[in-house]
């Protein structure tokens, strides 16, 4: 039996190269005649006459970025990166803190909606569940409000704005941690 010099398999008549490692045959090596009732190893189909066979090129795996790069970001559902969507998503609902400052608290999570509901379904549901939260809540102060010349607007209105800060908190904390979160008491004014 002849063996190839590169990889020590045997060499297999009809083949001008080894199929083991597919270095070429020297032409003086005599490959034997299985003639003599061996029984032959099942091979792949010879190449085209003067072709010699090629082994299959690897798989295409994507080279890793280059130092000091940052991978590729992944995209959520919208097409906008996962990290990016967490953030309009949060933003969405802390943004009613404009309302500290004076602002209606409906004018932050309102301003984030419009301008990113079109690029995430997370961001959409999101900006709208915090613009309905706070138009209720806004709502439910001015009624508050109202009720002070009846005397219960001056227990109302501390329980309506604790009540409006402490769920903007908490809507904060859960999107933070990815979690959905649907505001209790909440009109859905926009669906």
């Amino acid at each position: 039996m002849a063996t190839c010099t590169n990889c020590k398999a045997e060499l297999t008549e009809g083949y001008d190269f080894c199929l083991a490692c597919g270095m070429p045959v020297p032409t003086d090596v005599a490959v034997p005649n299985l003639d003599d009732g061996a029984q032959p190893e099942v091979l792949p189909p010879l190449p085209p006459q003067g072709a010699t066979a090629t082994p299959e090129p690897p798989p295409f795996i994507p080279p890793p970025p280059p130092a000091g790069q940052d991978a590729p970001a992944v995209l959520a559902a919208g097409g906008m990166p996962a990290s990016e969507e967490r953030t309009w998503t949060i933003a969405a609902h802390i943004s009613a803190f404009v309302g500290l400052v004076g602002i209606p608290p409906i004018i932050g999570p309102l301003v984030v909606w419009l301008m990113k509901k079109d690029l995430s379904p997370v961001v959409d549901a999101h900006g709208k569940e915090a613009v309905n939260f706070n138009l209720s809540f806004l709502l439910y102060g001015i009624v508050s409000a109202l009720l002070i010349f009846v005397l219960i607007g001056f227990l109302l209105v501390p329980i309506v704005l604790i009540g409006w800060f402490v769920l903007v908190i908490v809507a904060t904390m859960k999107v933070s941690n990815g979690e959905p979160y649907r505001y209790p008491l909440t009109i859905r004014f926009i669906k």
